[in-house]
């Protein structure tokens, strides 16, 4: 009698040809599930300095081996950025637009469109992400924004209101405002609330370091640019001589080097890193640090 009840209860599925549905893998943001109900202040980012300065890219003295395709890739999400606008030979601004550049834009430039685009490539690949821009800025806002429209992606950038919760990864993935932008210099007399200005929300550590050792004292960690209020952490983590060298990065971005030093920060400072920017980021245990940082 059973077995009959059984046979019964099968023919429904067979006459109608259905197999049981698999559920939807949950949602990974940025990579993990975990992250999709965490706060974007309680996200730490991983970085590239200069990141548009890649040997890829054909920059000279590069801070990157590999340009921005490649940073994604490897699970970078924050992106520390220099723009400028188009300059002839004597200075004088020439055309509308922006570069991203380092220094003299005759070693090595991109456009602002070219970036965005690579960005806009991977953001539709990966619906889940949610990136960061940090932005050392001499272009024009004005420029910049067209950039933005240009590539598709003005709808996307986050607009941060004073005094209010930050939303989580999830929310802003739900949203469409993926992209987060804060600027050095432009922003703070700027009417357009998309470009935050970055030393309100963000204090940081000091950047210039000759060697290993003066990279792991103590005063690596001190305040730097920013107010002891502002809430998000800027962890500054490179080797020069005074130019960016690759034979460095295996030193700086070795994994007790960095953990070590990223969590003695967090203790001196009072807060956890938010960003932690590197150079050559495919070189060393970067992405590593920030998964323990994020108990993943």
């Amino acid at each position: 009698m059973r077995l009959r009840r059984l046979l019964f209860a099968c023919v429904p599925v067979a006459l109608l040809g259905c197999t049981p549905t698999a559920p939807d893998p949950p949602r990974a943001c940025n990579g993990h599930v975990a992250l999709c109900d965490r706060a974007l202040d309680d996200v730490v980012f991983a970085g590239a300095h200069n990141a548009m300065s890649s040997r890829d890219d054909g920059f000279v003295a590069p801070n990157q081996h590999t340009a921005l395709p490649g940073q994604l890739a490897l699970g970078v999400r924050a992106f520390l950025l220099d723009t400028k606008p188009p300059r002839d030979g004597d200075g004088h601004v020439v055309s509308d637009g922006v570069l991203l550049c380092h220094g003299p834009c005759s070693l090595g430039s991109l456009t602002l469109n070219e970036q965005l685009a690579r960005l806009r490539a991977f953001l539709d690949d990966e619906p889940a992400t949610v990136v960061q821009l940090l932005v050392e800025d001499d272009a024009s806002i004005a420029d910049t924004k067209q950039a933005f429209v240009d590539a598709g992606l003005f709808d996307e950038l986050y607009v941060h209101d004073d005094g209010a919760e930050w939303p989580t990864l999830g929310a802003l993935v739900d949203d469409g405002t993926r992209i987060f932008l804060s600027a050095e210099s432009g922003a703070v007399d700027s009417d357009e609330p998309w470009f935050h200005p970055m030393f309100s929300l963000y204090q940081d550590t000091p950047y210039t370091f000759g060697s290993l050792d003066v990279l792991q004292a103590t005063e690596s960690c001190a305040p730097n640019r920013g107010q002891a209020s502002s809430p998000l952490l800027l962890v500054n983590h490179w080797l020069g001589n005074p130019l960016p060298d690759d034979t460095l990065a295996p030193q700086a971005n070795a994994f007790a080097v960095l953990d070590e030093r990223v969590r003695r920060c967090a203790a001196e400072r009072g807060r956890t890193p938010h960003v932690v920017a590197v150079d050559f980021v495919d070189t060393g245990d970067l992405v590593a640090v920030i998964d323990g940082l994020n108990g993943l």
